[in-house]
């Protein structure tokens, strides 16, 4: 039986996700789909597709354990505590994109009911109309047939959209709605056969950048070029140089590898 639902989620974050976090490569788009309601089946194709391999099994519950590992309860601990699952950086929120591939309303009201155990536990930043957004240590963002609707001008909640790049500037959408915009990298941009943006894409780049900040989003881009590699580390490099919130990577090692300090990887 075709699935009835089908989405990709993929965790992305200003840093590499620690290794330990039981994520299929963390940073990988990863596909799940279910054949009944509220049945959410994980796999890159359907012949991977088990029972076992569930979207709370392989994101939810992972999840979870993970932050609530980062806030135990001990008798150092006066005060309930909310860190993320960054030792380095308790603060740093863990993004969780949920691409809705199939009918948009039925799906993404499917994927924020299985949000339930994060949510009840108090670890989605959420959206209210009175106070704005309160940061948590994980930000569940909606993409692909997603519906806008579901998401803007809904409070309280504990989700957000993800915006297009490229038409950030003249669109209504807030910060409050979309916490990073994203696009394809080489339809925004174009192809990089030398691994070298010329003037003109870069200043298309910068542009686009710009757009956003000026609304408080950030900005990521997904496919970029991933091969040769040193064309790859330089141009993940100038994108972060530029401005860039998040590096989309494939290659989690090469990702976890970049040093803040001397910019290179």
């Amino acid at each position: 039986m075709a699935p009835s639902m089908y989405v990709s989620a993929m965790c992305n974050c200003l840093d590499a996700c620690p290794t330990h976090v039981i994520l299929p490569h963390a940073l990988r788009n990863v596909k799940w789909r279910s054949r009944m309601a509220n049945v959410p089946q994980v796999g890159h194709e359907i012949s991977a597709l088990t029972d076992e391999r569930t979207f709370e099994a392989l994101y939810i519950e992972p999840i979870l354990r993970q932050v609530k590992a980062q806030n135990p309860t001990t008798k150092f601990v006066t005060s309930p505590t909310r860190n993320g699952v960054f030792d380095t950086d308790s603060a740093q929120t863990l993004y969780l994109w949920v691409d809705c591939k199939t009918e948009g309303e039925a799906t993404f009201k499917a994927v924020t009911a299985a949000l339930e155990p994060l949510r009840a536990a108090g670890y989605l930043t959420n959206y209210t109309e009175d106070d704005g957004v309160k940061a948590g240590p994980v930000t569940v963002i909606g993409t692909g047939n997603t519906p806008l609707n579901l998401v803007q001008g809904v409070s309280p909640r504990d989700y957000f959209f993800d915006g297009q790049l490229t038409t950030l500037a003249t669109s209504n959408l807030t910060a409050d709605v979309t916490p990073i915009a994203s696009t394809d990298f080489k339809t925004a941009v174009g192809a990089l056969p030398n691994g070298t943006f010329t003037a003109a894409q870069f200043k298309n780049l910068t542009d686009q950048i710009a757009a956003a900040k000026d609304k408080g989003i950030g900005v990521r881009y997904w496919d970029t070029p991933g091969w040769p590699v040193s064309a790859r580390n330089r141009i993940w490099t100038q994108l972060w140089a530029a401005g860039v919130t998040l590096i989309n990577v494939d290659d989690l090692q090469a990702g976890a590898g970049f040093a803040d300090q001397s910019q290179y990887w």
